[in-house]
């Protein structure tokens, strides 16, 4: 329904604006903290897709080849998920559609995820920086976290 809000009363933005696919990796249903991120994007004018909890990575890659978002945002709480998220970055990254990620969600915190070596990928630990990422718009230059934060 927010979603649906946001096109009747931003119709002519929402196709200027940057564009962010919002999900929550398969097995995962802490979905509050990307509610609130989407929450973030849609007050920086960004037109969002937020798919939910517990997305499976072939609905989420048939999204993206349909939608081509600018950037992608995942939540992951739940530390016995990281097999599938290393997966779904490497299936995202295999696309070759140069897309910024955003991981965030407790895990986050709790490892080193740069160990991946997916490129374009951004650690969010809080909400200051989603708000950091949003506010900038598509700057794929700067990375939200400086490498001595990660």
């Amino acid at each position: 329904m927010t979603q649906l809000r946001y096109q009747i009363v931003h119709p002519g933005q929402l196709k200027k604006s940057p564009s962010i696919l919002l999900f929550c990796l398969e097995g995962e249903q802490h979905s509050l903290g990307l509610k609130m991120v989407s929450d973030v994007f849609r007050e920086s004018k960004w037109n969002v897709k937020f798919l939910g909890s517990s997305v499976p990575t072939e609905e989420v890659i048939k999204t993206i080849d349909k939608w081509e978002p600018d950037a992608i945002g995942i939540s992951i709480a739940l530390s016995p998920l990281l097999p599938k998220l290393k997966d779904c970055l490497t299936q995202i990254s295999e696309l070759g559609k140069n897309i910024d990620i955003l991981v965030g969600g407790r895990v986050v915190s709790l490892y080193n995820l740069k160990d991946f070596g997916i490129s374009n990928v951004h650690l969010c630990r809080d909400l200051r920086d989603i708000e950091s990422f949003a506010l900038k718009g598509m700057s794929k230059s700067q990375p939200v976290l400086s490498e001595g934060d990660a």
